[in-house]
């Protein structure tokens, strides 16, 4: 679980700062980076899960921990747009992370291999939702507000 959070944490950080450091550094359509990490999740994600499933989850973990610190990096020192892409490819790199945090966990206790599990096993399940659910409202009222 810590590594899915850790990892979760740090796209999450990188995507709702982005906007702002493209302010400071001018990288042009801000969607790019968002397709660039959308696209390697899309095109990744599969095939990762695939070569962990056969090999091992350390296999797809330890290049995709790297990838991710790598990413974070490049994004901390990007000047450029092509930099900037860069970083959006290796940040997307969460892939096994979610996978191995599952693994970790007997079955009936797979919802406390997630952040959210944490919610699920000292309320209910359906409560998850209703904390989802609430996060979105609770964004949406900052958004609009």
């Amino acid at each position: 679980m810590a590594v899915f959070m850790t990892v979760t944490f740090a796209i999450g950080a990188a995507t709702s700062f982005f906007p702002l450091l493209n302010d400071e550094r001018d990288f042009g359509n801000v969607g790019m980076y968002f397709f660039f990490i959308g696209g390697v999740a899309v095109i990744g994600r599969p095939i990762a899960g695939r070569i962990s499933d056969r090999y091992g989850r350390a296999v797809v973990m330890a290049p995709a921990l790297l990838a991710a610190v790598s990413g974070m990096i490049v994004l901390a020192l990007a000047q450029t747009t092509e930099l900037m892409l860069l970083s959006g490819t290796l940040g997307a790199t969460d892939t096994g992370s979610f996978a191995l945090s599952l693994d970790r966990v007997r079955g009936n206790q797979r919802g406390s291999g997630t952040a959210l599990g944490l919610v699920a096993s000292e309320l209910s399940t359906s409560s998850v939702f209703w904390t989802t659910a609430g996060f979105v409202l609770l964004l949406y009222g900052h958004s609009v507000g």
